[in-house]
């Protein structure tokens, strides 16, 4: 049982591997705006609900975390270049709306 959960564990994790970079660079650019969506996830998974989809959902959240972390800092150039070039301010925390 336990080695299909980390089965399944690293299967989410090399799908939705840098989703939070991925999702920010939909949005515009911002100063590591993937690791502030995962961590905006995080938060949010546990503060709603106690059950076992919110700590899945944490879950996910951390997993993705380094990676977006990565992706964020090998994008940086790219976002602050778009944002400079851009008439946008730099979205330091990205919106979460």
């Amino acid at each position: 049982m336990i080695n299909k959960l980390i089965c399944l564990l690293l299967s989410i994790a090399l799908f939705l591997g840098g989703c939070g970079t991925m999702v920010q660079m939909h949005r515009g650019p911002a100063i590591y705006g993937g690791i502030q969506i995962d961590t905006f996830c995080f938060i949010y998974s546990l503060g709603y609900d106690s059950g076992l989809s919110s700590l899945i959902g944490a879950l996910i959240c951390v997993i993705d975390f380094p990676i977006s972390f990565l992706l964020d800092t090998a994008l940086l150039p790219w976002s602050i270049t778009k944002a400079l070039l851009s008439d946008q301010p730099i979205e330091v925390v990205p919106d979460f709306q």
